[in-house]
């Protein structure tokens, strides 16, 4: 007597199935967002004055969180336009300052998902006459 065959799927069947439904691709992971919601992802933890100065100069999108919280202590970042970004770029490079019981002023260069660079001062930077 024969025997029937299973109802399950062969292997290959199961294989074939796999292979022909689509995946969709996965968005990349983000390491910050800026004001819009746009993605960033971390290029370098720290960053020297010039750099972030060459970087303005190229365009890159500038915000000021000036007590490193990145918003969650309800002190908001600043998301400066591309009008005062222009004045930053005028002022030269930025100046990091220490100040007792904080922590040391740093600048953190990302890039945008769309790939426009963006650099974060933190902390007490001075740059030009829109922080300080």
């Amino acid at each position: 007597m024969a025997k029937s065959r299973d109802s399950r799927p062969t292997f290959s069947e199961l294989l074939d199935q796999e292979k022909s439904q689509v995946v969709e691709p996965q968005s990349p992971a983000f390491d910050e967002v800026d004001d819009d919601g746009r993605g960033l992802v971390l290029v370098e933890n720290s960053i020297s004055p010039e750099r972030a100065h060459q970087l303005v100069l190229d365009g890159a999108v500038v915000a000021w969180d000036d007590c490193g919280s990145r918003g969650w202590s309800g002190n908001k970042v600043v998301w400066f336009d591309d009008a005062d970004t222009r004045r930053l770029a005028t002022a030269g490079p930025p100046t990091l300052r220490r100040k007792k019981n904080h922590r040391d002023a740093n600048l953190v260069e990302y890039r945008r998902e769309d790939g426009r660079p963006v650099v974060i001062a933190e902390m007490s930077v001075r740059w030009g006459d829109l922080m300080d």
